[in-house]
């Protein structure tokens, strides 16, 4: 449920200090006046137990327009496809 999510996510940014975290080629696309969808590539920094490390992936966000305010309604992140 919602606490175990949460606490997931707590767990991860606890992890990585000093995070640095970045969005690239963006694509958007407008479904409607209030839902948009866009797919990117991500990358991130930071310190694991003192040590460097980073990553990055793709994403797809969809984002919803309420009350004047746009608020991300799902995420999905992941890894770039093996090669």
């Amino acid at each position: 449920g919602k606490a175990a999510a949460r606490a997931a996510f707590e767990k991860t940014f606890k992890l990585i200090e000093n995070e640095v975290f970045s969005l690239h080629d963006i694509a958007w696309t407008v479904l409607t006046d209030d839902v948009v969808t866009c797919h990117y590539e991500f990358r991130w920094k930071g310190l694991i137990s003192g040590q460097e490390a980073s990553g990055g992936g793709r994403g797809t966000s969809i984002l919803r327009k309420v009350d004047g305010r746009w608020l991300i309604a799902h995420e999905h992140l992941g890894p770039y496809p093996r090669k």
